[in-house]
């Protein structure tokens, strides 16, 4: 079976080195593994120890929006953890 998509992928966004790498260097790796799409799903706000700072999501975005540039084939999806439990 190959893996074609990966949905839950943690970024430098979340805080206290949760996620270890950059959307772009998640993009390149999602890339060279020949993924379909991958959604970068960075802990939500809420997350006391590592939600990403409500001032960094608009970046965060703006970040995916030219990688995704860089990647046309590489379906890039965004958002972060809703933190409801």
């Amino acid at each position: 079976m190959k893996l074609r998509a990966d949905y839950h992928i943690h970024s430098t966004y979340s805080k206290n080195r949760h996620g270890k790498s950059s959307i772009e260097e998640i993009a390149e790796r999602a890339y060279e593994l020949g993924l379909e799409e991958i959604a970068i799903a960075d802990h939500g706000p809420a997350h006391y120890l590592f939600g990403i700072k409500s001032n960094l999501i608009s970046e965060a975005k703006n970040i995916v929006v030219e990688t995704r540039k860089k990647y046309p084939n590489l379906k890039i999806l965004y958002g972060v953890e809703a933190n409801i439990l």
